[in-house]
């Protein structure tokens, strides 16, 4: 019951929801097809520094709740070449659960714990990840929602928002304890946010 993960692309939507391989749609047509027999299964992606990333992936049915694994630079269907390769978030022994563009970085969100990927100027190595909040993690993969330079997601103890700084800030203790009474645990995979444009209002769905 997991959903699905989108994104834009080299003039496509690619997405999965963590059991098919990544699926490419061009925008310009209506069928879609595996990316690359190279490019595994995911639970979430997202695009930095000029690649596809993808996060928690299926490899050869294992899978990888640990890993990020990344194309070659400007090319979505090579997952050999030079500069592709993935990184275990093996410091910590928390699954990933969701990777998501923060300003110039990439936020990676696991059970416990948020890291920051930060951008090199190493083909081999393009992005350098570092733990940037301990002990609160993401508690529903699916409600990580953007506005501006920052997110808004539902923490395992609360609603924040992080900044690109690396802020974190309480935006949820008024409806708190509501939330929380109401969560059915076994739904966590179901649950969403978004964020409305025109108002810059979080809305999440539990």
């Amino acid at each position: 019951n997991q959903l699905f993960s989108f994104e834009n692309s080299q003039n496509a939507v690619v997405f999965s929801q963590g059991v098919d391989q990544v699926q490419r749609m061009p925008f310009t047509g209506s069928a879609y097809a595996i990316l690359n027999a190279n490019c595994p299964a995911t639970r979430y992606l997202t695009r930095f520094a000029d690649r596809l990333f993808l996060a928690y992936t299926l490899e050869s049915g294992v899978s990888k709740p640990f890993r990020i694994r990344r194309c070659v630079a400007q090319d979505h269907t090579d997952w050999t070449g030079v500069g592709s390769g993935f990184t275990d978030l093996a410091e910590f022994p928390y699954h990933i659960r969701q990777i998501r563009k923060l300003g110039t970085m990439v936020a990676v969100y696991t059970e416990q714990n948020v890291w920051f990927g930060i951008r090199t100027e190493v083909v081999a190595a393009p992005a350098r990840f570092e733990p940037k909040i301990a002990d609160i993690g993401l508690y529903a993969a699916f409600t990580v929602s953007g506005a501006g330079e920052a997110h808004f997601f539902l923490g395992n103890d609360d609603i924040y928002q992080l900044t690109d700084a690396g802020q974190l800030v309480h935006v949820g203790t008024p409806v708190r304890d509501a939330i929380f009474s109401e969560l059915n645990a076994a739904q966590l995979s179901q649950m969403f946010s978004v964020t409305l444009m025109d108002t810059q209002e979080y809305v999440c769905f539990v």
